[in-house]
């Protein structure tokens, strides 16, 4: 079953139909650039938004790591330009040895 939605930027200024592509073991969700027109505004200010307004991340930006330490690690929560991401490499992948 694939189930089917609209999404829009948070203006509401254009809805656009969408298939809901689901992973039972995924915690996040993607939207392809090609789908709706973003720009940088629009991809950081909302979102950056969003995270603050959800108390669901509180505790994630709490623990994020700093800049410095997201490179020895292969999963982690930082912060970057006002945002929350995640990093997450495959098993025994890093960006650099571990020292």
């Amino acid at each position: 079953m694939v189930p089917e939605g609209r999404v829009s930027l948070m203006d509401g200024s254009m809805e656009v139909p969408i298939k809901i592509l689901r992973d039972t073991g995924a915690v996040d969700s993607f939207i392809l650039e090609s789908v709706l027109p973003f720009s940088s505004q629009s991809e950081t200010e909302e979102l950056r938004r969003e995270q603050i307004l959800d108390s669901s991340l509180a505790e994630l930006f709490t623990f994020a790591l700093s800049d410095s330490d997201v490179p020895d690690v292969a999963r982690a929560y930082f912060v970057q330009d006002g945002l929350l991401l995640r990093k997450w490499s495959p098993h025994g992948i890093l960006d650099r040895p571990l020292s």
